[in-house]
C-alpha cells in the first residue's frame, strides 16, 4: 500500500512536537478510560473543577468571601484527586529492566504526598489561628440607620 502522506513514511521520533504531544495525551486518555476507577476519578475531578470555577466566578462577582474560600478548598481537593488519577494511570505502565515489579507503588507515593500536603495546610491554618488568638484583628462595625 502506498503512503498517504510524508508523515506515514517518517518514524515516530522524526515527527513534530505537536504530533508527539497529541499521541501522548491520547495514550493517557485511553489509559484513564480503560479502567473504571480511573474513569470515575477523572469524571469526579471534572465535576469538582467545574463547581470550583462556578463558585469562584460567582464569589468574585457577588463579593462573597465564603464562596471564594470554598472554591479554593475545592481546588485543593482537586489536587488530591489529580494525584490519585496520575498514580492510577502510572500503575498501569508495564514493568521494565529498572522497575521489575512495575509502577504499582505510585499509588502509595501519591497517598503519602497528599497526606504531606494536608499536614502542611493544617499546620498553616493552626499557625494562623494561634496568631489571631494572640493578636486578634480589629473589626470595625458600621451601623446604618
Amino acid at each position: 500500500m502506498l503512503p498517504l502522506s510524508n508523515k506515514d513514511t517518517y518514524p515516530y521520533y522524526h515527527r513534530g512536537f505537536g504530533y508527539r504531544f497529541k499521541e501522548r495525551i491520547n495514550s493517557w486518555v485511553r489509559l484513564i478510560f480503560s479502567d473504571r476507577n480511573s474513569r470515575n476519578l477523572f469524571l469526579f475531578l471534572l465535576l469538582n473543577l467545574s463547581f470550583a470555577f462556578v463558585e469562584l466566578v460567582y464569589g468574585v462577582w457577588s463579593n462573597s468571601l465564603g464562596l471564594i474560600s470554598d472554591s479554593f478548598h475545592m481546588f485543593f481537593d482537586c489536587t488530591g484527586l489529580l494525584a490519585g488519577l496520575v498514580a492510577s494511570v502510572i500503575t498501569k505502565w508495564k514493568a521494565n529492566e529498572k522497575y521489575s515489579y512495575g509502577y504499582v507503588r505510585a499509588e502509595i507515593l501519591a497517598g503519602f504526598v497528599n497526606g504531606l500536603f494536608l499536614l502542611f495546610i493544617s499546620f498553616f491554618l493552626m499557625s494562623e489561628a494561634v496568631e489571631r488568638a494572640i493578636e486578634p484583628p480589629e473589626v470595625s462595625v458600621k451601623t446604618s440607620y
